[in-house]
């Protein structure tokens, strides 16, 4: 039902139910959309949280945004994205897209009209067991690295691909050329090339994210980047 070389009857019917909602469902689209403006302002006046997406107009190359997905900077409340995700689904059986280091991530259904009061009155209260915790000196997580710049270009990057190649530990990779393509998840963008050599920054960066909840490096060897493709 899922993997096919056939046409997937699941995904083109989904298609049509989409279609259907576009046609007819006009205004409870325009609902949902009005409720996740709402659901930004709100949020907009609690100090320890912002709308990532308001500061995009800085980033000529940012064109539009999902106006159904709100995303959220909680790195004001002291603790990750994550810790503030897990709590908001196992005290207030609200359940959230993603979460990084730093944001959550929410999103609405376009047809679904989300209760703001019940969401804007459990991330409160999450923001206040944050600040509870910070206060009684625990519970304070660990710094995220920060998202490292590009190595230098030392090989084309087919012939790093196609080259001969071994699998060494991260830490012994450091100063090599990387043989794979590393992106993290998320954002999913690619943080190391084939022909790339690997700093020690990436390195960090990588088995963070493969370390936290959520996160999930693609082309990594093993789940935990405890070893990286290079050229030989």
């Amino acid at each position: 039902m899922t993997s096919s070389t056939s046409a997937s009857a699941v995904l083109m019917g989904s298609l049509d139910v989409a279609r259907r909602a576009l046609v007819l469902g006009a205004e409870r689209i325009g609902r949902a959309i009005g409720a996740a403006s709402e659901l930004r302002d709100r949020v907009r006046q609690d100090p320890r949280f912002a709308i990532i997406s308001d500061g995009f107009d800085a980033f000529p190359d940012i064109v539009q945004t999902d106006a159904l997905r709100v995303p959220i900077d909680v790195s004001g409340t002291g603790q990750s994205g994550h810790w503030v995700r897990g709590q908001l689904t196992k005290q207030h059986s609200i359940y959230l897209e993603m979460s990084t280091a730093t944001s959550v991530v929410a999103v609405i259904g376009a047809l679904g009209l989300p209760d703001v009061d019940r969401f804007i009155a459990a991330l409160t209260a999450v923001a206040d067991e944050a600040a509870e915790l910070r206060g009684a000196g625990t519970d304070n997580p660990a710094e995220f690295p920060a998202l490292p710049a590009p190595g230098e270009l030392r090989i084309r990057p087919r012939d790093a691909y196609f080259g001969e190649s071994e699998v060494v530990a991260a830490v012994d990779a450091i100063g090599r050329v990387s043989a794979d393509t590393l992106a993290a998840y998320p954002p999913g963008i690619p943080n190391l090339i084939p022909g790339e050599e690997i700093t020690t920054e990436t390195v960090e960066f990588l088995r963070a994210v493969a370390a936290s909840p959520t996160g999930f490096v693609r082309g990594a060897v093993d789940p935990e980047v405890s070893g990286i493709r290079v050229v030989k």
